[in-house]
C-alpha cells in the first residue's frame, strides 16, 4: 500500500470510531450538551492566554455538523461524554485539514521508517502571501464595546435569563454595524454594494443591518459571560420568535418576510457550514454561538446564504461575474491601455466560441493580457478553498480551448473599432479571481492564475508591460525571509505523522511590479 493510502486508511479508521462514540445515542439535549463543553474549552483558553492552531470556529463547526450526522437516541449526553467529543474534534480539526491537502495534491506522503513525512507537493511560497494578503485586508481599528453595553453587562444578575433593553440591544446592532463596514471597507478588491440582489427580494443592505442586529447580540452574549467570568456560559438558547420580534424592532424597514427568509437562510442544515448558516436549532429553540457569528465575513455569510437553493442562486451568480467590470476597470487605469470586458469569440458560421471575460491592450507597445474571470464566493474553509482551485483550472481549460481557436483561425474576437487584431500583438493569457491566489498547478500551458487583490497591493502598475511580468514571474514572499516551513507531529495508528506547516515570519511583505525601466 502506497504511503499515501495507508495515511487515508488511518484517518478513515479514525472517523469509523468517532461513529460509534456513545454521544450519539442522546437525546434532544445533545447538541446543547456538546456547544456548551465547547464554550468552556474556549474559556479555559481564553482564561489562560492560550492561543490555540485550531480555530476554535472549526471546532464548534465539526460539533455542529457531527450532531447532525447522527439520529438522535434517548439518553443523555453526559460531561465525560461531550469531553471526549470535543477531544475528537480537535484531533479532527488537523487531520480533515491534512485528508483534503492529500486528496487534493497539494500534500505529497512518503514514508520514512515507521513514520509518514507529509510535505507541501505546491510552492509555499503562494500559501503564504495568500497569508499575508489576508492579514493585510484587516481593518485597523474597530469599535469598542459602548457605555450602554457596558454599563448592563455588569448589572445584569448572574441567574437572569433576561435579553437586553432595546437600547442596549440599538447600541450592539449599530456598533456591529460600524464592525461590518470596517471589515468590508478593508477589502481591497472591494465588497457587494446594498442593492445586490440575494433572491426571494432580500438585498444585501437587508441582510446586512439583519446580520449586525444577530452579531450585536452574539458580542452582548460574551460580554455579559465576560463580567461575570463565566466565558462557558456565551451560547444564547432563545425562541426564534423572540429573535424575529427583536429584529423587527431593530430593522422596522425589513419585512417579517425576509426576516423569517434570511433567519432560516442561516439555520444550520446537513450540507450547510455552520461558518455560514451559524443559528442551531434546538427542540422549539435556536442556539447562538457567538464565535461562529463574526463581522469579518458579512458578505461570504450572505452569498452562501442565497447558493443554498440552486434555483435562487443561478441570478446571483449572474450578478456576481457582471463583477468582472471591476477588472476592466483597474486594466484601463494603467497608462496607455485600454480595456473591455465581455468580448465575442464566434466562429466562421456565426456560432458562439465563448467570450474574453477581460482583455487589455496596449497598442503602442503591442502588449496584450486576456483574462478568464471567475468570480466564487470567497473561501472560508478549507474545502472551499479546494472548490475555488477547481474553478481555476476549469477556467484554465476554458479559456486554453478560445485561445486554440483564436490562434488556429477558426474563430474571431470581435474586438472593438480601431483595436489591433489579436494577430498583432503579443498576448499574455491568465485566469483571474477576486481574492485567493491558486495553490494548484494548471495543466494548460501559458496560462497564468492571478488575484485581483494581489494585484491591487502590489500598488499602481507603470505599464503593462510590468503587469505581464508579474503574471509570468509572481513576486512572492521568500523562504526564511517572509516564511518558514515548519513541522507538527500527530500520532495515527503505529505512525508518527510529521506535517509541514508554514509561519509567518516578522517582517513584512507585500508584492511589488517590477521595475522595467
Amino acid at each position: 500500500m502506497k504511503p499515501a493510502e495507508e495515511l487515508l486508511e488511518e484517518i478513515s479508521r479514525k472517523r469509523s470510531a468517532l461513529r460509534r462514540h456513545r454521544a450519539w445515542s442522546a437525546g434532544e439535549g445533545r447538541i446543547y450538551a456538546l456547544l456548551r463543553k465547547a464554550a468552556e474549552f474556549r474559556a479555559r483558553e481564553i482564561d489562560a492566554g492560550i492561543q490555540t492552531d485550531v480555530p476554535w470556529e472549526t471546532l464548534f463547526e465539526l460539533v455542529i455538523e457531527w450532531h447532525h450526522q447522527f439520529p438522535l437516541g434517548d439518553g443523555d449526553c453526559d460531561e465525560e461524554a461531550a469531553f471526549e467529543v470535543l477531544t475528537f474534534a480537535l484531533e479532527f480539526s488537523r487531520w480533515e485539514q491534512i485528508e483534503h491537502g492529500v486528496r487534493m495534491g497539494g500534500y505529497s506522503v512518503k514514508r520514512r521508517g515507521r513514520d509518514l513525512r507529509v510535505r507541501h507537493a505546491w510552492d509555499a511560497a503562494l500559501e503564504a502571501a495568500d497569508m499575508y494578503l489576508e492579514s493585510r485586508a484587516r481593518p485597523r481599528e474597530l469599535p469598542p464595546f459602548s457605555e450602554a453595553e457596558r454599563r448592563w453587562a455588569q448589572a445584569r444578575p448572574v441567574e437572569s435569563r433576561e435579553g437586553p433593553p432595546f437600547e442596549v440591544l440599538k447600541a450592539s446592532a449599530d456598533r456591529a454595524m460600524v464592525s461590518i463596514d470596517a471589515w468590508r471597507k478593508s477589502a481591497p478588491e472591494g465588497h457587494l454594494p446594498d442593492s445586490f440582489a440575494l433572491g426571494n427580494g432580500l438585498t444585501m443592505g437587508e441582510a446586512t443591518v439583519l446580520l449586525a442586529g444577530i452579531m450585536g447580540l452574539a458580542d452582548l452574549c460574551e460580554l455579559v459571560a465576560r463580567s461575570a467570568a463565566r466565558l462557558e456560559s456565551t451560547l444564547a438558547h432563545l425562541d426564534r420568535q423572540v429573535m424575529v420580534d427583536a429584529l423587527s424592532q431593530l430593522c422596522p424597514d425589513v419585512s417579517t418576510t425576509h426576516i423569517d427568509d434570511l433567519l432560516e437562510r442561516l439555520t444550520y442544515r446537513v450540507g450547510r457550514s455552520a461558518r455560514t448558516a451559524p443559528l442551531v436549532e434546538s427542540g422549539e429553540k435556536i442556539i447562538l454561538c457567538p464565535p461562529l457569528i463574526t463581522s469579518r465575513a458579512v458578505d461570504v455569510i450572505a452569498l452562501r446564504t442565497a447558493a443554498q437553493d440552486a434555483s435562487r442562486f443561478g441570478r446571483v451568480g449572474h450578478n456576481l461575474g457582471k463583477r468582472a467590470k471591476e477588472w476592466e476597470d483597474w486594466f484601463a487605469a494603467i497608462p496607455g491601455v485600454v480595456a473591455r470586458s465581455g468580448v465575442k469569440v464566434l466562429r466562421a458560421d456565426g456560432r458562439r466560441a465563448g467570450d474574453l471575460d477581460v482583455i487589455a491592450v496596449d497598442a503602442e507597445n503591442k502588449l496584450g493580457v486576456c483574462l478568464e474571470i471567475k468570480w466564487p464566493i470567497d473561501a472560508v474553509t478549507r474545502r472551499e478553498v479546494g472548490k475555488v482551485e477547481n474553478w481555476v483550472t476549469s477556467a484554465a481549460d476554458q479559456l486554453g480551448r478560445v485561445r486554440g481557436e483564436l490562434e488556429s483561425g477558426t474563430a474571431v474576437a470581435e474586438l472593438p473599432d480601431g483595436w489591433p487584431q489579436l494577430s498583432e500583438i503579443e498576448m499574455t493569457w491568465g485566469v483571474g479571481t477576486p481574492q485567493q491566489l491558486c495553490l494548484r498547478p494548471v495543466s494548460v500551458q501559458g496560462i497564468y492564475p492571478t488575484s485581483l487583490r494581489y494585484l491591487i497591493e502590489a500598488g499602481d502598475p507603470p505599464s503593462l508591460r510590468s503587469v505581464v511580468e508579474m503574471l509570468k514571474r509572481p513576486d512572492l514572499p521568500k523562504r526564511g525571509l517572509h516564511f518558514s516551513e515548519e513541522t507538527f507531529t500527530l500520532r495515527v495508528g503505529h505512525h508518527t505523522v510529521v506535517v509541514d506547516t508554514i509561519g509567518i515570519r516578522q517582517f513584512g511583505w507585500r508584492p511589488r511590479f517590477p521595475d522595467l525601466t
